[in-house]
């Protein structure tokens, strides 16, 4: 996208690195556990893109079901966020980690 006055040209990186802590923020949703560690790529042109995310899903939540919650989580915050459309967000589940006690919360 040109430069335009009044406008901001958010970079690739900026894209996958959104959409990576979307997704490890969804995987570990469910049980409120650790967040596990999420790697994106996105291919942007203008204000749409294609993201490929590998992240890791907690036991026993079948992968696909998973995958389906998590591309809904990166579509939104990369629209919320980014202003961009993900017409394609495709998550490869590649670990599947066995839940431990949940993550206190804490106030500060």
């Amino acid at each position: 996208m040109a430069d335009v006055p009044g406008t901001v040209t958010l970079e690739t990186r900026v894209i996958e690195r959104l959409a990576a802590r979307a997704a490890a923020n969804a995987a570990r949703e469910p049980q409120n556990q650790p967040r596990p560690r999420a790697k994106a790529r996105a291919d942007v042109a203008g204000r749409r893109a294609r993201v490929l995310v590998e992240t890791a899903a907690f036991w026993p939540e079948p992968a696909a079901t998973a995958g389906a919650r998590i591309a809904a989580r990166v579509r939104q915050e990369l629209a919320d966020f980014a202003g961009v459309q993900a017409d394609q967000v495709n998550v490869a589940v590649v670990d599947v980690l066995m839940p431990g006690p949940p993550t206190p919360r804490t106030v500060r």
